[in-house]
């Protein structure tokens, strides 16, 4: 144990010319406050506690030192604070005795002996990156609860006696928010503070997983551009609502419509579509009024003046395409939106 260095004591000389050098006034308040100082000093012991009982008492002392830390605190009351303030592991109730001030130690039940820290250091690879950083990095949010006292209350050794309700107070921690790691419900890697700001668990179709599906698609031999385009527009619909069961289809179809029926006019994939819903009629997953109803909303679409204008010149190149070379065009992978390529079902 390190001891704190203490106030340089006068020396006899210093104080015998003091002594000269007073005046009667003087000597009578020097005594004054000596006696004062008497009637304040009292021995002070620790008991320690362990389940209500008593394991150990010290000596009576009139050491106003922390047992801890050294720190000379002046007086009782400064004591008795600077134990409760600054030593949580323990909790700490006065009781006045004749001519002794005893102190009763336990174990503070309600302390959080958790991590402090950044939480996100406790899993940063490699290990010691929480101090070798090359940058500025973003750190977890810190709330500090503040408690607003307009009046401070007058000093009283009343605060330190053993109170009627044991769990009115419980020392905890005041720092909230920062010591807490949250993880990715689908990978189960924890979310760092650069990600907070996103929503990732609302996200079923992060780019990388919809750059995937489409090579996948890509991939497949048996099908036709048209097709191949159609079922990476519904497959990146459903991946991204999320439907879970085939009572959802007809949902999933009307809402594909008021999504993405547009795009499906503007890159001639209308008869692409009315095999999709034919596929869908055969295994059982919509029923025959919710083709009707599908298509009918499609061709509502259809009517307005540009998408008739659109279609009529896809339809036309697409019969002079036919008429030319008799067989179907391939489709570029990124068709453009204003022209779009014949097809072949």
């Amino acid at each position: 144990m390190v001891e704190r260095p203490r106030m340089l004591e006068a020396s006899p000389s210093e104080s015998t010319t003091d002594k000269e050098n007073s005046t009667p006034s003087a000597d009578g308040q020097n005594n004054v406050v000596a006696k004062k100082k008497e009637a304040q000093k009292m021995h002070i012991v620790y008991q320690f506690l362990y389940n209500n009982n008593s394991r150990q008492q010290t000596e009576a002392c009139d050491d106003l030192h922390c047992p801890w830390c050294s720190l000379h605190c002046g007086n009782l009351y400064a004591l008795l604070k600077h134990l409760k303030l600054n030593h949580p592991r323990f909790c700490f109730t006065y009781v006045p005795l004749p001519d002794v001030a005893r102190i009763d130690i336990c174990i503070n039940e309600c302390f959080d002996g958790s991590y402090a820290g950044n939480a996100i250091d406790m899993i940063a690879q490699p290990p010691g990156l929480a101090f070798s950083r090359d940058g500025p990095v973003r750190r977890t949010c810190i709330t500090n609860v503040l408690v607003c006292r307009p009046k401070r209350p007058t000093p009283s050794m009343a605060e330190f006696l053993e109170p009627d309700d044991p769990d009115f107070e419980n020392q905890r921690s005041y720092t909230t928010g920062h010591n807490r790691l949250y993880h990715h419900t689908t990978t189960c890697l924890p979310i760092f503070p650069k990600e907070m700001d996103e929503d990732s668990e609302g996200e079923n179709d992060p780019p990388w997983l919809q750059k995937k599906t489409m090579m996948m698609i890509d991939e497949f031999t048996d099908v036709n551009e048209g097709e191949k385009e159609l079922m990476k527009m519904w497959n990146l619909h459903v991946m991204k609502h999320g439907y879970v069961g085939d009572c959802q289809i007809p949902l999933a179809v009307e809402m594909f419509i008021e999504a993405k029926g547009d795009e499906v006019l503007a890159k001639n994939l209308y008869r692409n579509f009315v095999v999709h819903m034919s596929s869908l009629f055969d295994f059982g997953l919509i029923s025959a009024v919710g083709v009707y109803t599908s298509l009918q909303k499609l061709h509502e679409l259809a009517n307005r003046q540009e998408c008739k204008m659109e279609l009529a010149s896809c339809w036309k190149a697409q019969r002079d395409h036919w008429h030319a070379c008799q067989k179907p065009p391939v489709l570029s992978p990124n068709p453009p939106t204003t022209t779009a390529a014949p097809e072949k079902n």
